[in-house]
């Protein structure tokens, strides 16, 4: 492979931190939901709003074309791998014409978005995965991942100061807080008054005990997945490029990205990212050169902990039956039965929802949640474009993780790489990650990354300490 220059090898790694960095913090809207985002109206909103996905695709496109002509095709991946995701792809065009009249708008948001996911895993395979100095990528993720967070924290402070305000109006009357807020309230149709009474719409009392922390993504779960998704190679990139610089503070950034990570991992209320983390603490045990006792002593006691831990906090949630979980069986079950009556092509990219109104017609008398995903990827791409997307997706996934994962041994920011694509790829069993562009971009980008990267063993130049001095 021809070496890139000095100041372009820099150049890219700069962009594509800076592209990482927009994708994670302002594109967090399932693009089922994209119809939903407006453009925002001023500078402040620019800022503090989620960005419209058009605006990530003109992104998207202009990051390709600066990154074009330095493409190469290479071996450093095997040959299916790199032909998998084109003919996913493919099979997802095939798939539209299973799909019914009425669910074009859903296609044409899913389509595109497919296109951009398969778009990034070929620009990290052939041409991020060369760069000397990947480190810079790594800082605009992390940077990103900051952002988020902040967001995290303001707006679940905002939710505990409405929850008290709420409180205060139930126990002392409408005339306990601003007339400003209650006049939000009332605009809203989350407070309704009687008098000296008011009264509280118990859906939105429930959201507000809960507090559950989700920046500027559509649901807790999906924060949880850009944390768990991301804080892997932030850490590292963070703790590496300070040892190398060597300020004597150099620690701090690190320890506070990681401490205010799992304090908003913990405030999303997601079960599922609770568990995934564990998986992926258990792995990091295991992969440290330790005595093959010690490391299966520690892995155990620390998972058994974590799942004590987990028992304990959602102690409620089990006793009152699991709801959530209980509907996401509903959910899969419809995209399994969706995938046997259209085995071949599906009902469409992105239309899940429509089958699963039709299966909750044909069962009233099961009082099933509504939604627009099948919170499950796997199952949905059976749904959506029968057993071929489904065979084509599962195996580029899980084949790269397991090819993957021999590859990055002894390369610590490969691995941490991957530590993240594990995450999004086991989340994806619960959730929907691959619908979400601020999980599904950086993942694909990664998993190319990986795939075009040689076979290093040591730190990444900008993150190499001199352990000579």
């Amino acid at each position: 492979m021809q070496d890139l220059t000095e100041k372009t090898d820099r150049s890219l790694a700069a962009l594509a931190g800076f592209f990482l960095m927009l994708v994670l913090f302002k594109f967090g809207t399932p693009v089922v939901l994209v119809h939903t985002v407006t453009s925002p109206a001023n500078l402040s909103q620019i800022i503090e709003y989620t960005w419209p996905l058009n605006w990530g695709y003109l992104m998207l496109i202009a990051f390709a074309l600066a990154l074009a002509r330095h493409f190469e095709t290479h071996t450093l991946a095997p040959r299916w791998i790199i032909l998998l995701p084109v003919a996913w792809l493919g099979w997802q065009f095939v798939a539209t014409l299973g799909a019914a009249p009425a669910s074009k708008p859903l296609l044409h948001a899913t389509l595109p978005h497919f296109c951009a996911c398969a778009g990034c895993f070929y620009l990290g395979w052939g041409v991020l995965g060369r760069l000397r100095h990947p480190a810079w990528m790594g800082l605009g993720l992390a940077t990103g991942l900051f952002a988020a967070l902040a967001i995290g924290v303001q707006l679940h402070q905002n939710l505990t100061y409405l929850h008290q305000q709420v409180e205060r109006l139930e126990s002392k009357g409408p005339a306990a807080i601003e007339p400003a807020l209650l006049e939000t309230f009332v605009k809203q149709g989350t407070v309704t008054l009687r008098g000296d009474h008011a009264l509280v719409n118990p859906e939105f009392k429930r959201r507000l005990e809960r507090g559950r922390a989700q920046s500027l993504y559509g649901s807790p779960n999906s924060f949880a997945g850009a944390i768990l998704l991301t804080l892997p190679v932030s850490l590292f990139v963070l703790f590496h490029a300070g040892r190398h610089w060597r300020p004597p503070w150099f620690w701090l950034p690190p320890t506070g990205l990681a401490a205010l990570g799992v304090l908003c991992l913990f405030w999303s209320g997601s079960k599922a990212g609770w568990l995934v983390a564990l998986v992926l603490l258990g792995v990091v045990l295991l992969n440290l050169e330790w005595p093959r006792r010690w490391k299966l002593g520690v892995t155990a006691a620390v998972l058994v902990c974590g799942l004590a831990a987990f028992a304990f906090k959602y102690q409620d949630y089990f006793a009152r039956g699991a709801t959530s979980l209980g509907a996401r069986f509903d959910y899969w079950r419809a995209a399994g039965a969706t995938a046997q009556a259209h085995p071949f092509m599906g009902t469409g990219p992105g239309t899940f929802q429509v089958a699963y109104a039709s299966y909750r017609k044909k069962h009233p008398q099961r009082k099933m949640e509504p939604t627009k995903l099948a919170h499950n990827d796997y199952l949905q791409q059976a749904s959506d474009s029968g057993l071929p997307g489904f065979a084509l997706y599962t195996t580029f996934i899980l084949g790269s993780l397991v090819l993957l994962w021999r590859k990055t041994r002894g390369d610590p920011l490969g691995f941490a790489v991957w530590l993240g694509v594990l995450a999004w790829a086991v989340q994806g069993v619960v959730d929907y990650g691959l619908y979400v562009p601020a999980l599904a971009w950086p993942a694909f980008l990664g998993i190319g990354w990986l795939w075009g990267r040689p076979n290093l063993v040591d730190t990444p130049a900008d993150c190499q300490q001199d352990d000579s001095a």
